[in-house]
């Protein structure tokens, strides 16, 4: 079938469900570097083709079990490579919502926000994208002023005041059924 299909238009499906399959044959065996590795191939060489955003997910996946396995730099850059493609590249795929949020919940205050940026009006997650910035900047003050950081917390505050009150104008938008609610 492949075969078949090299240099055609059914190329870029066939190459990416092949490999999308290869990927998922190393992973019932365990060999989750080896599944990582067929995924993001699938990812790489056929962007576009329909199972591609699956295959970044599965490569995620096997990425984090591969990071829990060994606490490997590498494994833990892939994974923040591919949370950000899958935010930024496919941002109505139903795994981006859930990881968009994930990530946050794993790396700095400032991190969170900058990957909230990358959701784009349309995803179905963007209004609670904006409003978790808000939450995120609140929580930065809270820390800065912990930490005795007053300097840094004032200046911070006209984002901070600015991202929540975008967030408030957002639900009360989407309350009054300005906003589509399948955004």
């Amino acid at each position: 079938m492949l075969r078949d299909a090299a240099g055609s238009e059914q190329e870029p499906e066939a190459g990416c469900e092949a490999l999308f399959f290869i990927g998922f044959a190393y992973q019932r065996r365990g060999w989750v570097e080896e599944a990582s590795l067929a995924y993001q191939t699938a990812m790489d060489r056929y962007p576009k083709a329909t199972r591609a955003p699956d295959a970044l997910v599965r490569a995620i996946d096997c990425y984090a079990a591969a990071q829990r396995a060994g606490r490997r730099k590498y494994f833990r850059d892939r994974i923040r490579e591919g949370t950000d493609r899958l935010i930024r590249d496919y941002p109505r795929h139903p795994h981006s919502g859930p990881i968009t949020f994930l990530k946050t919940s794993t790396i700095g205050l400032l991190d969170a926000i900058e990957t909230l940026k990358l959701v784009p009006p349309t995803a179905s997650h963007y209004l609670d994208a904006r409003r978790t910035i808000g939450r995120c900047y609140v929580l930065y003050l809270a820390q800065l002023d912990a930490e005795g950081r007053s300097d840094e917390a004032k200046a911070a505050l006209p984002l901070a005041e600015s991202a929540v009150r975008e967030a408030i104008e957002l639900l009360g938008a989407a309350r009054r059924g300005a906003i589509d609610p399948a955004v």
